[in-house]
């Protein structure tokens, strides 16, 4: 009797925690979750510490502690998930405060352009108190785009990655480890050859940026030869809980300001709200990047007020490929993107109630925040017109793991409550 209650003491007993409530020996088991190790160990391994799955999801809300910059213009080393690295330059401002989140503006440059091509244009950001990261593209990144390949030789071999391997995703996580980011005020922009990446990496991961400013840049690279790519700019559904901010010299000899005409009509017919720039008489490089002009000043006004809603009521979400299908609150887990994309709209239409509808998905996951959901009382979910779930819905070490990864890391959309749905 001694001995089994000896044995008993020894498997209930959890391991010390850590300051932040969390069990000793988490973060090294995170880790492997957001670099895509399997998630139902880490939940058992969870439950076996006794650790509580909102608990841990509100610890994991609160973020770390972050240590104060050693300087204000730096190089930081990168490392994608893909294995590939780079640097990247880093502008922080004056006073920045690692208690106080601050926003974060990433820049990518050009075509043989580097980590440098751009630090002089976007270090005003600095004076409105955010931080900046500037990568620099690398050989060998697998570019989304198959046309990309065709253009590597004109741009010293390298394209930007579209996907969450890449390293622009590496540089998004690497400020989120130095710096106190504020998630809600995250926003990429780029020129020529970034621009391209900030349109298509932006629309693709919408629900992680509060703004996207693409430059002299285009949908796609089909379209430089004046067709119109329809299965790319299905894409722009996506930005409907953005904001876009648009310039193109009309004039542009380099990359044709055609498609970006044609984004602009398109956004206008969704309904999308956005600010396009057409700039008269410009070249590729316009007068933006010499500090001058009506846009240059409106660009900085419309950084200024750009917030995410890590929430918002109605979402839709376009996956064109495997590598982007996590919208607002709903992550697609099985879904048929070609030769149609994959398509999600959904709605929390009051009372605990919300409407999906999907083309082309056959399974998928919703997340639950408490800040949208009450999520102590039972929850209703309709899809396609019909009653799919309705129950309270039960907290899970699975969904917290599964929304932090799912939402790389954020800490304002990482919850404890989730509902899978199949066909």
């Amino acid at each position: 009797m001694r001995l089994a209650l000896v044995v008993a003491l020894v498997v209930c007993i959890p391991f010390p925690a850590r300051a932040d409530g969390l069990p000793s020996g988490f973060q090294e088991r995170l880790v492997e979750v957001e670099d895509g190790g399997e998630i139902a160990p880490v939940a058992r391994w969870l439950d076996q510490q006794g650790a509580d799955p909102v608990a841990v999801a509100e610890a994991l809300r609160r973020g770390s502690i972050h240590a104060r910059s050693e300087g204000r213009d730096f190089e930081i080393e990168v490392r994608a998930r893909s294995g590939l690295r780079t640097v990247a330059r880093v502008l922080v401002p004056a006073a920045y405060d690692p208690e106080t989140p601050a926003g974060l503006l990433i820049a990518l440059h050009g075509a043989r352009g580097d980590q440098d091509q751009l630090a002089g244009t976007y270090r005003k950001a600095t004076e409105l108190g955010w931080l900046v990261a500037m990568p620099a593209a690398r050989p060998g990144e697998a570019c989304c785009d198959p046309a990309a390949e065709l253009f590597k030789n004109l741009t010293g071999g390298a394209w930007w990655d579209y996907s969450p391997e890449g390293v622009v995703f590496g540089t998004f996580d690497e400020m989120k480890r130095r710096f106190n980011v504020d998630e809600d005020r995250v926003v990429l922009t780029g020129y020529s050859m970034g621009g391209f990446a900030s349109w298509n990496i932006g629309l693709r991961h919408h629900a992680l940026f509060a703004g996207v400013a693409p430059i002299s840049g285009a949908l796609s690279l089909i379209e430089y030869t004046g067709l119109r790519d329809e299965r790319s700019r299905s894409l722009l559904e996506n930005a409907t809980n953005g904001s876009l901010f648009v310039l193109h010299g009309a004039e542009d000899p380099v990359v044709p300001a055609q498609p970006d005409r044609w984004s602009h009509s398109q956004l206008d017919e969704l309904g999308v709200a956005h600010v396009f720039h057409l700039v008269a008489g410009g070249s590729h490089r316009t007068t933006f990047f010499r500090g001058e002009g009506a846009e240059y000043a409106e660009f900085w006004t419309w950084l200024a007020g750009r917030r995410r809603d890590p929430g918002p009521d109605r979402m839709v979400h376009v996956a064109i490929d495997d590598d982007h299908l996590v919208g607002d609150w709903i992550e697609i887990l099985e879904a048929r993107t070609r030769p149609r994309a994959a398509r999600v709209e959904a709605a929390r239409t009051g009372g605990n109630r919300i409407e999906i509808e999907t083309e082309r998905v056959n399974r998928l996951r919703v997340y639950l925040h408490p800040d949208d959901v009450d999520v102590s009382r039972p929850v209703t979910i309709l899809r396609d017109g019909r009653k799919a779930f309705e129950g309270v819905i039960e907290p899970s070490h699975e969904s917290v793991l599964s929304s932090w990864r799912a939402f790389r890391g954020d800490r304002r959309k990482v919850t404890a409550h989730a509902v899978e749905l199949g066909r």
